[in-house]
């Protein structure tokens, strides 16, 4: 990618950058938020990220937002639409950009192998880390993006670059990496004595023939399963669609609010029980890359799970906070609106095999 082309990501002619981080909404007040606000905040960019309905700057703008946080909720919407929102490229790179940053944090973080980040960033070392992820989510501290570009871009060079050699030291054979850098160690030529009996070689004839093992070949996911998994996944969706289930029952609640927000139906919605929403679904390790379309399928779902969870958490916060505004409510339609795309695209390519 170009110069100039990263630099239309953060163009602030068309009202969007650095006066526009927080989607118009929740400040910080004097540059002090509350960790409910912050989560507030991600939930709102997630909604305005994943809508196709919104503008592209405004979209672009918020994918860039989620990056900067460090909230790790936002890594599966930001996922779900790299992936799939290939007809705005714009949206598309700013999501990849703000992955980048997720990256670019996992590898800062000091662990141990298969240690939790939220043990990690416990310890000592990762003190600085933990400090800077508080500055973004409390005092709102993430820096000017455009007079940071140059650092920015060097980070991603860097990145892809890191990446660039990982797949390749993970493509080639078994030690060719090191050969390939290693020079050759020369081969001492041997003196030859000229005056030395020459041997008689020696034929031992060999009665145990050599067998050649068979190579094992995989063909891939046995059909019968891969059926288990779109029944699977297909059931799920399948709930996010039923009369009164966890998405239904939260889009019944903002369409009541949208038409009459006053404080009878306030009290009557906030009074209805979080249905139990199901935990993401997970492949087996590998299936995602015999198998496409499940894997695909799987993110989209997950995706729109992690959607509904958002919007029923900010659909909670509103009601503690004893009022319903317009721009509440819209956030709410919209959070709505993106899990049901999610859904609804997991199905079409469900349904299409």
């Amino acid at each position: 990618m170009t110069d100039e082309n990263f630099d239309e990501l953060f163009d602030n002619n068309d009202g969007v950058g650095e006066s526009s981080n927080d989607g118009g909404t929740n400040a910080p007040v004097d540059g002090v938020r509350s960790v409910q606000d912050f989560h507030e905040l991600v939930a709102y960019h997630i909604a305005v990220m994943t809508s196709a309905k919104n503008s592209t700057k405004v979209r672009v703008e918020s994918a860039l937002w989620l990056g900067e946080s460090g909230e790790i909720d936002a890594i599966r919407p930001l996922i779900a639409v790299y992936k799939r929102d290939k007809k705005n490229p714009k949206v598309q790179k700013a999501a990849g950009y703000a992955l980048g940053m997720f990256k670019a944090l996992d590898a800062a973080i000091s662990r141990q192998t298969g240690e939790m980040i939220e043990d990690a960033l416990e310890r000592p070392e990762n003190a600085d880390i933990m400090q800077t992820l508080t500055d973004i989510a409390i005092f709102d501290r993430r820096g000017s993006r455009k007079g940071g570009r140059r650092l920015l871009r060097m980070m991603f060079v860097l990145l892809a670059v890191l990446i660039a050699l990982f797949v390749a030291y993970t493509l080639m054979p078994k030690g060719s990496l090191r050969q390939a850098l290693t020079p050759p160690t020369p081969t001492p030529t041997p003196t030859i004595d000229p005056n030395a009996p020459t041997p008689t070689p020696t034929f031992t004839p060999s009665l145990t023939p050599t067998i050649t093992p068979t190579p094992t070949v995989t063909l891939g996911i046995p059909p019968e399963e891969v059926r288990v998994i779109q029944g699977d996944l297909l059931t799920l969706i399948g709930r996010a669609t039923t009369t009164r289930d966890f998405l239904d029952s939260l889009t019944t609640i903002w369409t009541t609010l949208a038409q009459n927000a006053t404080n009878t139906s306030i009290n009557s919605v906030c009074s209805i029980v979080t249905p139990p929403i199901p935990d993401d679904y997970v492949l087996p390790p590998g299936y995602g890359a015999l198998n496409p379309t499940l894997g695909q399928a799987t993110d989209y779902i997950n995706s729109g799970l992690s959607v509904t969870r958002n919007g029923w958490s900010y659909f909670r916060e509103s009601c503690a906070q004893g009022t319903m505004t317009q721009e509440r409510i819209q956030t709410g339609l919209s959070a709505i609106r993106n899990a049901q795309d999610l859904f609804n695209a997991a199905n079409t390519i469900l349904t299409d095999q």
